[in-house]
Formats: C-alpha cells, sequence, structure tokens
C-alpha cells in the first residue's frame, strides 16, 4: 500500500467520523456491489423517524410523516444516488456499514450525515 497524503476533505470527513468511532461503533465503507446489495429491496428508518424503501426495479420511496416522495435510485462509482420526482436532480452519497451491520450512514458531498437501521434486520 503506498502512502498519499491526505487531502483536506479526507481530514474534514475523518474529524466527523471521530464521534462514531469514539461511540465505539466502527464504520467501513462500502463499494458499488456492497452498496447494491446493502440497498435493493430494503427498507431504512433513518434518525429523524422517516422511513426509505429500496425497490429492486429501481424505484424509492421516502415517508417523513406526511406521506411518501417517490424517486429513483442507483449505485455508481461506490456512491448511492437518489433523485426525487418533484426536485429532478440527482445527489449521491458515500455509504458505509456499521460494524453492527445494522446500521447504514449517508455522507453527502457538502459533508451532511444521516444514519438509518434495517427496519427488517431489528
Amino acid at each position: 500500500m503506498t502512502e498519499r497524503k491526505a487531502a483536506p476533505a479526507v481530514l474534514a470527513a475523518l474529524v466527523l467520523a471521530l464521534p462514531a468511532a469514539a461511540a465505539g461503533d466502527d464504520w467501513t465503507r462500502l463499494s458499488t456491489p456492497e452498496i447494491a446489495a446493502a440497498l435493493t429491496a430494503r427498507s431504512i428508518v433513518f434518525d429523524n423517524g422517516a422511513l426509505q424503501e429500496f425497490r429492486a426495479d429501481g424505484t424509492t420511496s421516502y415517508d417523513s410523516g406526511s406521506g411518501p416522495v417517490e424517486g429513483r435510485w442507483r449505485v455508481s462509482d461506490d456512491e448511492y444516488c437518489s433523485v426525487w420526482l418533484a426536485a429532478g436532480e440527482w445527489t449521491c452519497f458515500d455509504v458505509e456499514r456499521s460494524a453492527s451491520g445494522l446500521d447504514l450512514r449517508f455522507t453527502s458531498t457538502g459533508g451532511g450525515i444521516s444514519v438509518g437501521r434495517y427496519v427488517d434486520l431489528e
């Protein structure tokens, strides 16, 4: 393995990961096939209580309590990407899995983090 200098964005990501590491929960970044396997035909409840379903046909729905919003999802270049029919613009996220395998963490390119837990694995 070759040694590289850490870019500022990488350093920021490491700083954001410190609270999770301090809590004893290690996160592993997922690759394209791992993300597809982690999301296909699965349902996740996020920290804000919203439920997102990832259907095998590439459609998705997100319901935060005021009715579902429909969209599409795909995996590309080691990122999960979604587009909501009302927005029309694809947004992509890095995806990490917790050491327990029950939680997924989605990090946007802007650094926003959402954590969800599998509904069917509780």
